[in-house]
């Protein structure tokens, strides 16, 4: 759906409001950030998403489980391949 490089979000404070964070996916060939882009409690990216019906946005538990997705794939791939 989102026409966007959207956000794993990380450590960042904002990620619960923000769009590129909680849009759900394009379900092929969708872009992400290499590393979540915020400073501090600032972001430059941040896209508010507020207005965005609730059929486009994901539930903070969805992007949790979406975290835990990437986060183990990324170790299985860095036993497998070398770090």
């Amino acid at each position: 759906m989102p026409d966007l490089a959207m956000c794993s979000g990380g450590a960042c404070l904002l990620k619960e409001e923000c769009y590129r964070h909680r849009a759900k996916p394009t379900e092929f060939r969708q872009s992400y950030f290499g590393t979540p882009p915020f400073k501090g409690d600032d972001c430059e990216y941040f896209y508010d998403l507020k207005g965005w019906p609730p059929s486009y946005v994901r539930t903070m538990a969805e992007c949790t489980a979406a975290e835990e997705r990437i986060a183990k794939a990324q170790k299985e791939h860095e036993e497998e391949h070398g770090a």
